[in-house]
């Protein structure tokens, strides 16, 4: 009797087990990754656009590679077709034709929004190594917006490029890998920007944002400034951790628009840094603190 009760019981606790396996299946939402094949006419709604059925949403990951389709020109670019969440967009080592990829409801009219944002952690943008394609995010209509951190991860030797607003509050951008990604769009996103490595074009004094009192941190790479003019940095503060290149024939200052502090390394010595100047240049008149480094105020 006592060996039936325990066999009872062993299989009470079997079923709740699977019982409780089904329902975490049940309610766990897998990632969705889809690949782009070009053959819904370039809209991002049309199920053949993708190799599986796409449902947008944070976890929703989507790559371009070689089938490129209805978006290796700017006459017939690849469009989003509604305003559209997803987690990241890939540009996998396959994705050698330039890509474009319009934030519009049809192929040339009516702005359309695409939102970056995942259900935790960050959002991801991310250009892989031995991608040699141009890939560019805009064309002339609509925002880009941040619901989380985005990471822009670029290792191809092609470029980058958003040329839409990117707005969102309390969201910022990191920049890694050694590629080359070009903000030109006026951008209102409050949450700072790092540069980790690789080089950044700005084609817009306000490419870096709107963050108060969010920081711009240089942690590696170069900024190369010479088509937009003057950089406005706004009231953000400034820290350069590296030895850093600014590229520009303009002053730092914006204008005298750059009022935050500049931090050149960090107290405990962790951190050095040297800010050069490729050109002329000077550094804004705001307050400077020099833990480990140097701050030349001239061309180097």
């Amino acid at each position: 009797m006592k060996k039936n009760s325990q066999s009872f019981f062993s299989r009470q606790l079997s079923h709740k087990f699977f019982f409780a396996l089904a329902t975490l299946a049940l309610f766990t939402l897998p990632a969705r990754s889809q690949t782009w094949t070009g053959e819904g006419g370039g809209n991002w709604g049309t199920n053949s656009s993708w190799s599986a059925n796409v449902t947008f949403g944070n976890s929703t990951d989507l790559t371009f590679s070689a089938a490129n389709a209805n978006a290796s020109s700017t006459s017939t670019p690849a469009f989003l077709g509604a305003t559209r969440t997803i987690r990241s967009l890939n540009f996998d080592a396959n994705a050698d034709s330039d890509i474009f990829i319009r934030l519009t409801q049809t192929i040339d009219s009516t702005a359309r929004n695409l939102t970056f944002q995942a259900a935790s952690g960050s959002t991801n943008v991310t250009v892989a190594s031995g991608a040699t394609g141009n890939y560019t995010i805009g064309l002339s209509s609509g925002n880009l917006i941040l619901g989380s951190d985005l990471l822009i991860d670029h290792n191809g030797t092609g470029s980058l490029t958003i040329d839409r607003p990117i707005t969102g509050t309390g969201f910022g951008i990191t920049k890694n890998g050694t590629g080359l990604p070009t903000l030109s769009g006026t951008n209102t996103f409050t949450g700072g920007f790092t540069l980790n490595a690789g080089q950044l074009n700005i084609n817009n004094a306000q490419a870096l944002g709107n963050a108060t009192p969010g920081a711009f941190v240089i942690n590696g790479g170069t900024i190369d400034n010479t088509s937009a003019g003057n950089l406005t940095l706004g009231a953000k503060p400034l820290t350069i951790n590296t030895d850093f290149t600014f590229i520009s024939t303009q002053s730092l200052n914006g204008s005298k628009t750059y009022t935050g502090a500049t931090t050149i390394g960090s107290s405990n010595g962790t951190n050095a840094g040297t800010l050069h100047f490729s050109g002329s240049g000077t550094i804004s008149n705001a307050a400077t603190t020099i833990y480990c480094g140097t701050l030349p105020q001239s061309k180097s």
